[in-house]
């Protein structure tokens, strides 16, 4: 009977003392909430907006190229075009889609890190003030997710980001009514700048000739400028550039000229907001 006593003893002591443990640490969290959570937040949204501000510039293409830029991606295009019976049409747009979902991701987000840093501060309100704090929060998450490109770009998968660009490439490609000529060398190049993908679509004959791997280069040079340092003109004007040179230098080895040629489709570049 000592023994079976000793050994209850010594369990509801140890259940004592977890139980304790676990107290300490939740008021331990609570304490640390209410003196530093309030100020944490506050950085954190702070970095967010800063970031976001200082990187908008990199998302707007209508705005990114002057007019100089625009005549000499003209040049560009009608140079290459020279050199190929093919065609060259080049498509910008600052985005592929609004994605809403990523704006209720980042409230989301920022919901759950302000339940985590705000949850000790005494709203003076109970339960229903605390309900208040979390809806403010979570307004707030959504707000800078909607206002801050940069912000949004970080909850799109990057799976979604090639879907959306590659649907909004088949639409422009219908838009402009690249396959409508008898010629059927039409390639259209699109870049979409919020999702930063490069899409290259070419009509019947210019795709056989080129061959089914033929964009893959052309593709990644975009990319690989895209994702260079430098001011949001020069990272546009070095990408579309460089994707203008690559599918020249194709379609001259697939397509070379024949000097019979017409100029059927506009060679300025096309930016636009969507």
């Amino acid at each position: 009977v000592g023994r079976m006593v000793s050994h209850d003893f010594i369990l509801m002591a140890f259940v004592a003392d977890w139980e304790a443990v676990g107290h300490g640490l939740e008021d331990s969290w609570t304490s640390f909430g209410s003196r530093y959570g309030l100020w944490i937040f506050g950085a954190l949204i702070a970095f967010v907006l800063i970031r976001g501000l200082l990187r908008a510039p990199r998302y707007r293409a209508t705005e990114a190229l002057e007019e100089g830029d625009r005549a000499a991606l003209k040049e560009r295009v009608e140079s290459a075009e020279a050199r190929t019976s093919g065609e060259i049409v080049v498509v910008v747009v600052e985005a592929s889609d609004e994605h809403p979902e990523a704006a209720w991701k980042t409230a989301a987000a920022t919901l759950l890190l302000g339940t985590l840093l705000l949850g000790g501060i005494d709203t003076g309100a109970g339960s229903l003030g605390f309900v208040g704090l979390q809806v403010l929060v979570a307004g707030l998450g959504y707000l800078l997710g909607r206002t801050l490109t940069d912000f949004r770009r970080s909850f799109v998968r990057e799976s979604r980001a090639t879907e959306v660009a590659e649907e909004q490439a088949l639409q422009e490609l219908q838009r402009l009514d690249l396959t409508s000529k008898a010629e059927r060398t039409a390639v259209l190049l699109f870049v979409s700048i919020f999702e930063q993908r490069a899409v290259i679509l070419a009509d019947e004959k210019a795709h056989e000739a080129a061959g089914e791997n033929a964009w893959i280069d052309s593709t990644a040079a975009i990319l690989d400028a895209l994702h260079t340092k430098g001011s949001p003109r020069e990272v546009l004007r070095g990408a579309l550039t460089a994707g203008i040179d690559s599918v020249g230098e194709v379609l001259a080895t697939a397509l070379p000229t024949t000097g019979a040629g017409s100029n059927k489709f506009e060679d300025s570049v096309d930016i636009r907001p969507r």
